[in-house]
């Protein structure tokens, strides 16, 4: 048979499968897909990433924490998303989270630092070329996890607010507007919080706080009296253990979702007045411990936001894909990643497109993971085409439920069926063009 006969002869099935099932287009996009990494060497137990322009230069650096080092390490783009060190500065004990916000209101990006290690954070502000000034440190009171940035007094400079995991309470830091800061105390949470993000929750202009209470499976939402202290919390239901929590508009509603990562992610929705929704809850590709870390971008290019994170049980990333009304696709899962307990996402390589770092504790690397647009929207081996590997993986999985696009569920209805089938022959022998 030649190819253009087994083309036909694939088409033809294709549609009395696809006729047979009542397939439809998939719905997810071409873009956004992480098939292989490249790797950032010799940056001792990464624990904690962030991602910003810390030189001016408009590409995005990184800031990588090590836990075991004591010390945080700059990794400045040279404009391609090759990175070179750009310096290793001393910070507390067991630096377990590091954020980037212009805190001296300079417009350069600033370091704050949790020492997991102690009871202190530490602050190192950016000279403005991409070098910092030695850390000063702050003592918090308890031993910090997390740390979020937001104008919390209204006085128009970058607050800062710690989760203390093992005092049951949050901390409270006042910016002078120098980038020093006042310790304004400490406010009772849930049991054990791990993980902490800022956001106006409830629309009337004060940057409220979420933390996530990995000791009571909740997540507590303290909302902002206007001039840093707040009043009512209330708390919400989320999956076992919470360990990592964002705040998006995840529906297109112009108010703050919450993302909440346990053993999985759950989305909670904010229904307009800074009250949530019970939580929904999508497979991350762990269980119960494993699942570590997430960040939210559009990874695909279809202007709706997404989530990816990362679990110690399969040593992978696991990408849903947003819907654009708060609900999300079933996941793509990608090797390259070991121990992946912080991950972040930019554009780092100039192609326009949302690149994913993963810090890998354990390997002593960073994981870059470039996004990558595939012309064939069933290659399930993520290999630039649909062939024979795509067919195998689809028909080993058939006639099974599934929780991944990975095991051929393209038309992402829970199963691997007829449909799937049908979508993946009308495109037998698609190929990726070179980019």
């Amino acid at each position: 048979m030649n190819h253009r006969t087994k083309k036909q002869t694939l088409r033809r099935l294709a549609a009395v499968a696809m006729a047979l099932a009542g397939a439809s287009t998939p719905s997810w996009g071409q873009c956004g897909w992480y098939p292989e990494a490249d790797y950032i060497e010799g940056v001792p137990a990464p624990r904690s990433l962030a991602v910003g322009d810390l030189d001016g230069d408009l590409d995005l650096d990184l800031v990588v924490a090590s836990v075991s080092e004591g010390t945080i390490t700059i990794l400045s783009n040279e404009g391609e998303g090759d990175f070179v060190s750009g310096g290793v500065y001393s910070v507390g004990e067991n630096p377990l989270f590091v954020l980037l916000s212009d805190l001296d209101g300079d417009l350069d990006l600033d370091i704050a630092c949790a020492n997991n290690g102690g009871e202190d954070i530490s602050v190192l502000l950016n000279c403005g070329d991409g070098t910092y000034l030695a850390a000063d440190a702050y003592d918090v009171g308890g031993t910090p996890f997390a740390i979020a940035s937001a104008d919390l007094d209204g006085d128009l400079d970058a607050d800062l607010a710690v989760a203390l995991g093992y005092s049951d309470s949050i901390a409270l830091l006042m910016n002078n507007g120098d980038g020093s800061f006042l310790f304004a105390g400490t406010r009772s949470v849930g049991a054990l919080p791990r993980a902490i993000t800022a956001g106006d929750f409830d629309g009337d202009s004060d940057q409220d706080l979420a933390v996530a209470n990995w000791g009571e499976h909740t997540v507590s939402v303290l909302y902002n009296e206007g001039d840093g202290t707040f009043g009512l919390e209330l708390p919400f239901a989320t999956g076992i253990s919470p360990v990592d929590i964002r705040a998006h508009d995840l529906d297109g509603d112009d108010d703050l979702d919450l993302v909440v990562l346990s053993s999985d992610v759950h989305i909670l929705l904010n229904l307009g007045n800074g009250v949530f929704d019970d939580a929904v809850q999508y497979n991350s590709g762990g269980n119960a411990g494993t699942a570590v870390s997430c960040t939210v971008a559009d990874f695909d290019g279809d202007l709706d936001l997404d989530v990816a994170t990362g679990t110690i049980a399969s040593n992978s990333v696991c990408v849903l894909k947003g819907n654009g009304d708060g609900t999300f696709a079933r996941q793509q899962v990608y090797a390259g990643s070991s121990t992946p307990y912080s991950m972040v996402a930019g554009d780092v390589n100039g192609d326009l497109r949302v690149d994913l770092m993963v810090a890998n504790v354990s390997d002593d690397n960073i994981s870059v993971l470039a996004n990558r647009c595939s012309a064939c929207p069933a290659d399930l081996d993520l290999d630039g085409d649909t062939d024979q590997q795509d067919l195998g993986i689809l028909l080993a999985a058939y006639g099974g439920s599934s929780d991944s696009f990975n095991s051929g569920d393209l038309d992402n209805d829970g199963d691997t069926d007829q449909a799937d089938l049908g979508l993946l022959l009308s495109e037998y022998g698609c190929v990726t063009p070179d980019e």
